[in-house]
């Protein structure tokens, strides 16, 4: 049964009862445990005690494991007689391969260590055969560590798993991108007979605009790019590769007009083409860009931001006609021709 204090109210002295847990506190002095001469039936109440120690022994106890030094002594000291006194005892039947110096060296000692990570026993931890026991202390230290190591290679692994995975998706797309930027679009333009002069012919039309609406049809247009819209583009650096100029065209659509260049870079054809549509009105039209490609590949967004300026460049050698088009009194793009008028 548990030990309990009181103290008496009247003589200020206390006592030690033994009473069941189910038994009610005492509210005055038992005769026979009273601290004065004569009974004093004082008035008593129970104090909170520390209650017994506790006495581990062994290993794998915080409390033994960091002790002082004097007292490790004396705990291997007490553990050396006991492990004598068990060893002159052999077991019935047992052989001398089975002798408890013998399991002694190939498994730990029997105390139970609660793991304050899993909450499993961990009574032993294993070791190769023929080396020296672990403390219990260690083997629950070695069997953490152990744990540790298998979640930080599991999560490793995870994590290596999902950037694969992404690098996988990522070469994918910019493969993709690639095939489709080379690929020719194969824009379907109408077979036009060789026109010698097409420049000219442009510039005489723009020039009868003044008189008369004029229409300048598609085919004359792209034989005057073919025959004078050559551009070159000049490296920023030396000998750093340059694209190669090979042919323009445009087609012309309701209200809307697809330039496109077709070029080599390091041997490879490629296609950049953009549309615009007509906007503005009288002496103030311009073309304003609604999207790209390169090949097969769509570019939309702050792309345009890079496409426009370059196609600009591939226009330059018409800067004189655009002009003239964009003043303008009347300007009207119908599926394969220019038609504009203006004044003198």
């Amino acid at each position: 049964m548990p030990t309990y204090e009181y103290e008496c109210a009247k003589c200020k002295k206390t006592f030690d009862a033994f009473q069941s847990m189910k038994d009610d506190a005492y509210k005055t002095c038992p005769k026979d445990l009273c601290r004065m001469k004569s009974w004093g039936k004082g008035k008593v109440k129970r104090l909170l005690g520390a209650g017994a120690g506790l006495i581990f022994k062994g290993s794998g106890f915080y409390i033994t494991d960091y002790r002082s030094e004097g007292y490790k002594s004396a705990a291997k000291s007490d553990s050396k007689g006991d492990s004598v006194s068990t060893s002159s005892k052999p077991a019935e039947g047992s052989s001398s391969s089975g002798s408890p110096e013998t399991n002694k060296s190939q498994e730990n000692p029997s105390s139970q260590v609660y793991c304050s990570q899993c909450g499993v026993i961990l009574s032993r931890s294993p070791q190769p055969e023929g080396t020296t026991p672990l403390s219990t202390s260690v083997a629950v230290a070695s069997s953490r560590s152990n744990r540790m190591k298998v979640d930080s290679q599991e999560g490793g692994a995870l994590l290596s798993l999902l950037w694969g995975v992404i690098r996988y998706l990522v070469s994918v797309a910019i493969g993709v991108a690639a095939v489709l930027a080379l690929m020719d679009p194969k824009s379907q333009l109408p077979d036009s007979p060789q026109i010698s002069n097409a420049t000219a012919i442009v510039q005489r039309s723009i020039a009868d605009a003044a008189q008369v609406q004029v229409s300048i049809a598609q085919q004359v247009i792209n034989q005057a790019l073919l025959q004078d819209g050559r551009v070159e583009w000049t490296p920023p650096v030396p000998y750093l590769p340059v694209a190669e100029w090979t042919g323009s065209s445009v087609i012309l659509a309701n209200g809307r007009v697809t330039f496109t260049v077709t070029f080599k870079f390091l041997n490879y054809p490629m296609h950049l083409s953009e549309t615009l549509y007509l906007s503005g009105n009288t002496h103030q039209w311009s073309l304003t860009p609604e999207s790209a490609r390169i090949g097969m590949l769509p570019l939309t967004g702050h792309v345009l931001l890079i496409v426009t300026p370059f196609m600009n460049h591939c226009a330059a050698p018409f800067a004189r006609e655009l002009k003239m088009i964009r003043e303008a009194d009347t300007l009207r793009i119908r599926t394969g021709f220019l038609d504009l008028s203006r004044r003198p």
